[in-house]
């Protein structure tokens, strides 16, 4: 695992996915808002995922897609936390977590490199 390609993929995902995210609240509603960020998500983590990837064979994708899974979802959680939980969502803390659409992102992350892992093979 390249630890310094998959660290640059993860600051580049999350500093996509906080710009589009803050953009669309100021467009659309509750629902439709976090609808939008789970598929915003999922488009994003393929494209970084094979940027990830480009040019590389891949002997053990399920390991090679986890472990970047990881580094990714590692770095949202430490970014999340710095940025949201102690700066943007102060009122609700450590509850930021627990909303439905931020838990499905987190498990997206871990699965989507596996399978683009699996794509580049």
């Amino acid at each position: 695992m390249d630890i310094k390609k998959a660290l640059i993929a993860s600051f580049i995902w999350y500093a996509a996915m906080f710009l589009l995210a803050s953009a669309l609240m100021l467009v659309v509603s509750d629902i439709a808002f976090e609808v939008s960020t789970v598929i915003l998500s999922v488009i994003l983590i393929y494209i970084i995922s094979k940027y990830y990837y480009f040019n590389k064979k891949v002997k053990d994708p399920l390991k090679e897609g986890l472990m970047f899974g990881i580094v990714i979802d590692a770095v949202s959680f430490i970014l999340d936390t710095a940025i949201m939980v102690y700066g943007f969502a102060i009122e609700t803390g450590w509850n930021y977590f627990l909303a439905w659409n931020l838990m499905a992102g987190y498990m997206l992350v871990l699965v989507i490199p596996i399978f683009v892992a699996y794509q580049m093979k």
